[in-house]
Order: structure tokens, then sequence, then C-alpha cells
């Protein structure tokens, strides 16, 4: 169950047994009748919250964040997993381009101890927006993962230097190729949402969607949906983002979707 935290229709009027059996009973009748013990269910379980983060920078010196630890999101568009892997792709090319080794000799060779690690992603997990978001579930949800690679501190001799640069600007080349991309990335998982809770029950949205079939067909080129460049392109995440809003101009005020 995914709702606001507060507001009508909202966690905050669902604590009682006598309000969520009204509450279901209202807006869940059919799943009652599946569920019977549905009311008992959400009495037990906890509320979680989902949130949203921006960083102002993915890696720090000789650390770098990859995946939640860089940019947890709400799950609406279904892009967790796949811009973690992408993350992860892009750290390792741009460290075999900044090292005569493969990226993966580089890790290998560079692993820091957990206590240096710890203070440099303390160092790099500086929010520039960290919110938690109006959404929230019943479900216990599991704690973050934070992938990330660091240095040692400090090295005895000029090779190590030389690796430590080379290893710390190549972990810069990816903050700055995938900085722009994670962001877009949570913009439009929460604009999924918004689409998703609000938008398709709305007459406005059903005359959008009307009117960017007409052009579609007077024009003889198709609309791209978000859902089809998230899924079936090679778009990145900040042109996806881009397309959607210049599609979408005519037809909002203020929103993506």
């Amino acid at each position: 169950l995914i709702m606001r935290m507060t507001g009508p229709q909202s966690f905050s009027e669902v604590r009682t047994r006598a309000q969520a059996e009204r509450f279901f009973g209202e807006v869940f009748a059919d799943v009652l009748q599946l569920c019977p013990d549905l009311v008992q269910q959400y009495l037990d379980n906890p509320t979680g919250r989902f949130a949203t983060t921006k960083l102002s920078s993915l890696s720090v010196g000789t650390v770098a964040l990859v995946g939640d630890a860089a940019h947890s999101t709400v799950p609406f568009a279904g892009q967790g997993i796949n811009s973690a892997l992408e993350s992860a792709h892009i750290l390792s090319t741009r460290l075999a381009a900044s090292s005569s080794s493969s990226s993966t000799d580089a890790m290998d060779r560079h692993s820091s101890s957990s206590s240096s690690t710890q203070s440099a992603i303390s160092q790099a997990a500086q929010p520039i927006e960290s919110t938690v978001s109006f959404t929230a579930t019943t479900t216990a949800g599991s704690a973050a993962h934070c992938s990330s690679t660091g240095l040692p501190s400090s090295s005895s001799s000029s090779s190590s230097s030389s690796s430590s640069e080379s290893w710390a600007a190549g972990l810069q080349e990816y903050s700055r190729a995938r900085l722009a991309d994670v962001h877009a990335m949570v913009d439009l998982s929460t604009a999924s949402y918004e689409s998703m809770s609000t938008l398709h029950a709305s007459p406005w949205f059903a005359w959008r969607c009307a009117a960017q079939d007409w052009k579609c067909r007077l024009t003889g080129r198709p609309h791209n949906s978000l859902y089809t460049m998230l899924n079936f392109t090679q778009h990145s995440y900040s042109q996806v983002f881009g397309i959607t809003n210049a599609q979408n101009t005519p037809y909002r005020f203020g929103r993506i979707a």
C-alpha cells in the first residue's frame, strides 16, 4: 500500500482498526473479499518511507558511490537496478581509461581498509537534496546497500602515488559522466508516481493523450512515451527527460508525465 504520509487518504488518517476497516471498505472493497485479514495485516506491519537523494558529486578523492548510495529514489520508473548496472559499467570504463591496467586489476590493487573507506564516504555523501518523499509502504524495507571503492590514505612509493592520482581521476570522470543522468533518473521516477497517482484519472490527461495521438497522425511522427524510451531505447536518462519535456511542453503546465 502506497500513500501520502499526511492529508486526505493518507497514513495519518488510517491508524486505528475502525479507520482501517472504513478505509479498505471504501477504497478496496473487492480486495477485502479476497483477503479477509487485510486489516489485520495492515495493522501488524510497520509503515516505511521512500526517500529520494541527489548528491553534488558521486566521488570524493579515491572513493565513489554507486547504486542506492549515490541516487536513492522512489521505485515507480523501475530503474533502480538498471541505473546501478549502468553506473557500474561507466565506473569500470572510466577506471580502465585512467589506468594502464584493467579496472578489475585496479580495484584489486587499491582496496582500502574499512575505516578509511567509511571516512571518505561520509565526505562524499554530502547531499544537495535529500528528502523523505510523499510516499510510504506498510511493508518493512531493507536498508540501502552502499557500493564504494577506495584507496589507503597514504602511500610510501612514487608508483603508488601515481596510481592513486590516476584512480582518483578515473572516479572523477565517472562522477562527471554520470551525475546528470542519475539526477534525471530520480526526477523521472518521481514524475512517474505523479502521473500514475493523479494524472491518469484527470480529464485533462485524457485530452492531452488524444491531442498527442492526433499530432502523431497529422505529422506521421510517433510519440515517444516515457516507458518506451526508458525500457526499449539506448537514450540516457537525461536525454529521456529532455525529450519528454519537449514533447509535453504544449500540453502541460509545470510538470512532466
